[in-house]
This record gives structure tokens, C-alpha cells and sequence, in this order.
């Protein structure tokens, strides 16, 4: 059946005198075109590439204003008129308001005030890029545009950085400075190489979509790669192992094979040989900074079991780690530990509860006949959250990266998004034919018959 045509009952001939009724394939035909939210969440992803730039990040209030945030705002007035498509789940939204007050009450209770209300501050960005991405997606061709345009815009940021790194060498590869330190790209990364495979895999893509799509990933995992950051070596296989894994086809090896061939040459022609080397040695024997990374979990779980219900706060945090460990204040590094250690109760059961409504809520669009992602493209969503678990527990900030959100919001934005239907010439009905009983003969005369 024709998706464009609207529901109608077909008879077949009367020698039979059966009926016959085509299945539906969807209760209305989607219109799955590019709409002004697209265009709007194309801008923001390309806007990433500004980030990189640390004159185009002016400082208020000791926080840095990454570009992007200004195209959020404008978009805000956009997202928030109706929509003919389901608003944000009410039980993903209530959690997310519960959790940012649990945020709140944990930050009050902190000795450096100051500190923690900028964490919250970035929280509250984090909680309306993820709204606002949400309601910038309709369609599919939505998702595609807001996809090319992370893709791109961290592609830059990489391309940026090698061509610095051409003028002044250094030990290791710094794309983002003053954002963090070199482990910082590896999380703005995980959005677009997930989205760029995703895309690639797709049984709709083009050839020409496919092949810039390859190159895209070749050119974020080499800078990533010579970052040096062993925690950005073991992302780069997870993601390809989550992609991969459930649907793998014999051509999905080209950009595996590829990207190693322009991996070993980059090392080589860059002089990394050494460098490499001696960090794949620290990865198969650990490190001080290891030993250390795992005393700090054990401390901030002690630390929570001592706070349970609203934790020492976030900002507190690094102090009460450093003064348990004998340390300068230091960062916990792990998300898990900073949600239980430094909000307690009050802001992990939410958090833990938003996770688990994006799951159902992905696992109930499959069996809905509105939704309209392909069959690649709504693995979007559970890969990016399987992603950022396991670069959770090696970071702290991770959901503070926009493009991370940026991810989020719009893989969410495609399992609930509702295209609006095309509008029909209405069709007279069809009835169907009845079947009659065997040797009973119509008491009405033919036409025609004399």
C-alpha cells in the first residue's frame, strides 16, 4: 500500500464474492520534510565550531558563553509554540523538574556558593539545550540537517586543531583550549561520530552522504587520537563496537580498514610514534593517575553513605576528596560519584529516573505505527546513552559538553516526533461486498432484463 493514500476498503470482482481490505501501513502519510526547526538545529551544531575559538567565548560571571548558547536562546521562542506532534513526555519533563530542584537544595547547602551556583547554571543549559533540540526535530529530514550540522561543526574544531598543531608542535594535540584540558574532545566527539556511522549504515543514505560521512570520521578520530588520551582511544572503540555490533555488514569494514590506513599514516608523517607507544604502555600497566582515580571512588562513595540524602554539593566536592586523600582539591572523574557524592539522593534517584524514561520511552516508539525514524537512525538514542556510560566513568562534566545535549535532545526529538500529514482529497467509501449465502437468488430483476 501507498503510504500517501488514505485508508480505504477494495473489493475484488463479485465472481467470488469476496472483499478484500489493504493493511495499513500508518493511520496518516507523513509528510517528512525539512521544516524551520531543521534549519534552526543545523545552525546551532555548525555554531559548535565557534566554541573552539577563545576570543568567541566571552567570560560573565567566571563562565565562559560558548556561541551556540545565543542561537539556543533565539531558537527558544520556535520551540515552544505548538507543535502537531506529542510535547516532551510529562514523565521525562517531571523528572527533570524534580531533578533540578534536588540540584538546587544540594547547591545551597555548599561552603563555596559562588562555585556551586555556576554548576547549576550549567545545568540549567544543559536542561534547555535538551528541551530545545527536542522540539527543534519534526521529521527525519530534521534529524538528518541537525546531524550534518554536529558533524561538521566538530569536524571543524578538529581540523582547526591539526592545522595549529602544523604551526607550533606540541607533545599532544590541544583542540579546545580554555574549554578543558586534552581529554575534553573525545566527549565532543561522541555525538557526531555516533550520528556520521549511524548515517553511514543507512540503508537510505547516498553514496556521496555515505563517502563524507567516512571522511568525517577519519578526521575526528585522528586529532582524538593524537590527544593522546587513553580514555578518547577506548571511546573511539566503544563506539564503533555499539554500532556495529547489532547491525554489521561486510561494507561497514571500509571505513574501519580506512580510517586505521589514515591513523597509522597521520602517526607516522606527525612523528607520534613514541608518544603513542608509551601511552599503550600505560594502558596495559596503569598509572599513578590510576591508583589515584580509583581512591577517589571508594572516598566519594564513603563520602555519600555519610551524606546519603542531599550529598556535600558539587562544588564542595573536590575539597572533601582532597582533604580525605591528603590532596590539593581534585575532581572526582566519574559522573556516578559526583551525582551520589555531591547530591545525594535528592539529585541521583531523578537523574537515574530520566535515564530509565528515555529507555521506556525508546523501547514504546518501536510498536507505534506515527513513529517515523528509520531503522539505523532510532539507534541513535540508546548508542549515545550506552556512549556517555562508559565515558561517565572517567569524567565528571560530560553532560556539561553541549554537543553531548545537542545529541540527546534531537535522537529524543526523532522517536517522538510527529510529522504533520499531508493533506488528502477526500475519497468517496467503498463498501465492502457481503458474501451471500449459497443458492439464494436476488428478487430483484436485472437491468435489462425483460
Amino acid at each position: 500500500m501507498n503510504p500517501r493514500t488514505p485508508l480505504t476498503a477494495t473489493a475484488t470482482s463479485a465472481g467470488n464474492g469476496k472483499a478484500s481490505r489493504e493493511a495499513p501501513e500508518g493511520l496518516y502519510p507523513w509528510d517528512d520534510r525539512t521544516t524551520n526547526g531543521g534549519y534552526l538545529a543545523f545552525l546551532i551544531g555548525l555554531s559548535f565550531f565557534l566554541s573552539a575559538i577563545p576570543g568567541a567565548r566571552p567570560q560573565i560571571a567566571g563562565l565562559s558563553v560558548h556561541p551556540y548558547l545565543l542561537l539556543l536562546v533565539a531558537s527558544l521562542p520556535w520551540a515552544l509554540t505548538p507543535r502537531n506532534r506529542t510535547a516532551l513526555h510529562r514523565g521525562l519533563g517531571g523528572a527533570g523538574v524534580l531533578l533540578l530542584i534536588g540540584l538546587l537544595i544540594a547547591t545551597f547547602g555548599s561552603e563555596h556558593l559562588r562555585a556551586g551556583l555556576q554548576i547549576y547554571i550549567k545545568w540549567i543549559t544543559v536542561a534547555l539545550t535538551f528541551f530545545v533540540l527536542e522540539r527543534l526535530i519534526s521529521t527525519v529530514k530534521d534529524f538528518r540537517l541537525a546531524a550534518y550540522g554536529v558533524i561538521a561543526g566538530v569536524t571543524l574544531i578538529a581540523l582547526r586543531g591539526l592545522y595549529l598543531y602544523r604551526l607550533e608542535p606540541t607533545y599532544y594535540l590541544e583542540l579546545l583550549p580554555g574549554v578543558g584540558s586534552r581529554n575534553v574532545f573525545s566527549l565532543w566527539t561522541i555525538t557526531p561520530m555516533v550520528f556520521a556511522l549511524l548515517i553511514f549504515s543507512s540503508a537510505t543514505a547516498g553514496r556521496k552522504a555515505k563517502l563524507l560521512m567516512i571522511l568525517s570520521v577519519i578526521m575526528l578520530m585522528v586529532p582524538q587520537v593524537l590527544t593522546l588520551s587513553r580514555s578518547g582511544w577506548l571511546l573511539i572503540a566503544a563506539i564503533f563496537f555499539l554500532v556495529f555490533a547489532t547491525r554489521f555488514r561486510l561494507r561497514m569494514l571500509v571505513p574501519m580498514v580506512l580510517a586505521v590506513f589514515v591513523l597509522q599514516l597521520a602517526i607516522t608523517q606527525l612523528g607520534f610514534e613514541e608518544k603513542v607507544e608509551s601511552r599503550l604502555q600505560d594502558l596495559r600497566t596503569g598509572t599513578a593517575s590510576d591508583s589515584l582515580r580509583k581512591e577517589i571512588v571508594f572516598e566519594g562513595l564513603e563520602l555519600f553513605v555519610r551524606n546519603p540524602l542531599v550529598g556535600v554539593s558539587q562544588a564542595d566536592l573536590p575539597y572533601e576528596i582532597g582533604k580525605v586523600l591528603y590532596h590539593p582539591p581534585t575532581s572526582s572523574h566519574n559522573l556516578i560519584v559526583d551525582l551520589l557524592a555531591g547530591t545525594g539522593l535528592i539529585g541521583a534517584l531523578p537523574f537515574a529516573l530520566c535515564v530509565f524514561i528515555l529507555a521506556r520511552r525508546w523501547r514504546g516508539t518501536l510498536h507505534r505505527g506515527h513513529f517515523s525514524g528509520e531503522v539505523d537512525l532510532r539507534r541513535a538514542l540508546p548508542i549515545l546513552v550506552l556512549a556517555l556510560g562508559v565515558r561517565s566513568l572517567t569524567s565528571d562534566e560530560i553532560l556539561f559538553c553541549p554537543a553531548i545535549m545537542f545529541g540527546l535532545g534531537a535522537a529524543y526529538g526523532l522517536i517522538t516526533s510527529r510529522p504533520v500529514p499531508q493533506t488528502a482529497s477526500p475519497r468517496p467509501r467503498v463498501p465492502e461486498l457481503r458474501r451471500q449465502p449459497a443458492g439464494l437468488v436476488s428478487s430483484q430483476p436485472e437491468a435489462g432484463s425483460g
